[in-house]
C-alpha cells in the first residue's frame, strides 16, 4: 500500500487554500511541503525547510516571486526553488546548486495535486465536471487512510436541493484504496460527490470532497453545512474506532541532505568572487541624480 500511496497522486489542499500571497503547510505519507501560487498562477510544491537551518518555509513570506525564510531571509525562486539571495552575502550570487527539492503540482476538480514519485495521471472521475463543482472543507481524521475509505462507503448524505430530506438513495459509484464516490437521489434530484482521503500519515488523514454542482449564495452555504456536520460525525465514529486498535509505527520521509561542497558560495578568485549566472545589460538609465539602473537579462536560464 505504502510503495502504491507514493507513485499516486494525492490532494494535499484546496484551490481555495492558495488566496493571494498565501503560503500552505500541507502533509502526505509523513512528509511536510510548503505550497504557494506565485503572482503568474503557479502553484509551486517545495519540501517544508530551508536549506540553510532547515526552519519551515510555511511560515516564510510569498512576495508573487520568491519565498522567504522568516529565519535568516534566505530567498527561493518561483518554479526553480533556486536560492536567490543570502543576506550574510549580499554581494555574492548563490550556487546554482543552492535549490529546495520540489514536487510536481496539478490542480484538478478545486484541489491540488501532488505524489512523491508520480505515475500517470490525477485520477479521472467519470461524472464530475471540471469547473462545476463545489469543494468541501477538508476534514482531518485521527486514523489511517484505509480505514476512512472504508468507513466513507457507508456515508450518506442529501443531494442538492433536498437537504431537509431523510430518505435518499445512496449508490456507491466507485471506490479504491483512496477515494470513494457516491451518489444520493430523492425526488427527482441526484448529486455526485467524491471523496480523496489524503494519507498524511501512516495514522493520520484528510477526507476531501468535492461535490458535484455549483450552487450559489445560501444554497451554497447549506450544502457546504450539510456535508460539513455530517462528515464530522463519521470523524467522531472512525476515531473512536481507530484508538482501540492497535497504533501503526509514524512514517519516515528520507530527508535529502544538501552536502557542504554544493551549498558553498563561489569560489574565490584574483578579481574577488566570481558569479555563477553571467548576464547582459538589456537597459540602462538614470533612475535619479547620480543614480544609474539597469536590468539585467541572463544569458541562458533563468535568474
Amino acid at each position: 500500500m505504502l510503495d502504491t500511496a507514493k507513485t499516486r497522486w494525492h490532494p494535499v489542499a484546496a484551490s481555495y487554500d492558495l488566496p493571494f500571497r498565501h503560503v500552505f503547510h500541507a502533509q502526505l505519507l509523513g512528509r511536510e511541503f510548503a505550497v504557494w501560487r506565485a503572482d503568474d498562477g503557479y502553484v509551486n510544491i517545495w519540501e517544508n525547510r530551508c536549506l540553510h537551518r532547515g526552519v519551515r518555509l510555511s511560515i516564510g513570506i510569498n512576495d508573487g516571486r520568491e519565498l522567504k525564510c522568516q529565519y535568516h531571509g534566505w530567498r527561493y525562486s518561483n518554479r526553480t526553488a533556486g536560492c536567490t539571495y543570502i543576506p550574510a552575502h549580499p554581494a555574492d550570487a548563490p550556487a546554482r546548486t543552492i535549490t529546495n527539492r520540489t514536487f510536481a503540482g496539478v490542480e484538478r476538480y478545486g484541489l491540488v495535486w501532488t505524489a512523491e514519485e508520480p505515475q500517470g495521471d490525477v485520477p479521472e472521475v467519470t461524472g464530475l465536471a471540471e469547473g462545476d463543482l463545489l469543494t468541501l472543507r477538508g476534514i482531518p481524521v485521527n486514523a489511517p487512510a484505509d480505514v476512512v475509505v472504508a468507513a466513507l462507503t457507508g456515508y450518506r448524505f442529501q443531494p442538492n436541493g433536498r437537504l431537509e430530506g431523510r430518505a435518499a438513495d445512496m449508490s456507491l459509484k466507485a471506490s479504491d484504496g483512496f477515494s470513494v464516490a457516491l451518489t444520493a437521489r430523492e425526488e427527482g434530484a441526484e448529486t455526485l460527490a467524491v471523496f480523496f482521503v489524503q494519507p498524511v500519515d501512516s495514522n493520520r488523514s484528510v477526507i476531501r470532497g468535492v461535490v458535484d454542482g455549483s450552487p450559489r449564495g445560501a444554497e451554497r452555504l447549506t450544502v457546504l453545512h450539510h456535508h460539513n456536520e455530517r462528515l464530522s460525525k463519521l470523524r467522531e465514529i472512525v476515531e473512536r474506532e481507530a484508538q482501540a486498535a492497535p497504533q501503526p509505527a509514524p512514517l519516515e520521509p528520507v530527508i535529502e541532505r544538501v552536502s557542504p561542497e554544493l551549498a558553498e558560495l563561489p569560489e574565490m578568485t584574483a578579481h574577488g568572487r566570481k558569479a555563477t549566472i553571467r548576464v547582459t545589460v538589456a537597459r540602462k538609465w538614470m533612475a535619479a541624480d547620480g543614480i544609474a539602473a539597469f536590468e539585467l537579462r541572463p544569458i541562458k536560464g533563468l535568474l
